[in-house]
């Protein structure tokens, strides 16, 4: 019987506190957006992967065509360079 007095005493502290609890997330989960985040990093994430394909094709032409102009620059220096030149002391100007 005690117990129950005990209870009954302090059940209008209880729900004070639950009541409390529940407005501090219920302002929290306000504040901080938590819904608005998620969609948000969601979208992001689907465009990320439906794009990933197509970043891929760019960075693949950007390497293609830097290796292009690598082996442009080098035919250039090979037929401009004497074998002489090469292997000698002698600067070579073009390079």
């Amino acid at each position: 019987m005690a117990n129950m007095q005990n209870i009954a005493n302090n059940l209008p502290s209880f729900t004070d506190n639950i009541r409390s609890f529940f407005w501090l997330f219920q302002n929290y989960l306000t504040r901080a957006k938590i819904a608005e985040t998620a969609y948000g990093s969601f979208i992001e994430t689907i465009k990320n992967i439906l794009t990933a394909n197509q970043k891929l094709k760019i960075a693949r032409y950007r390497v293609n065509h830097l290796r292009y102009r690598l082996n442009q620059m080098e035919k250039i220096i090979d037929q401009n360079t004497p074998e002489d030149h090469i292997s000698g002391n002698i600067l070579n100007q073009l390079r």
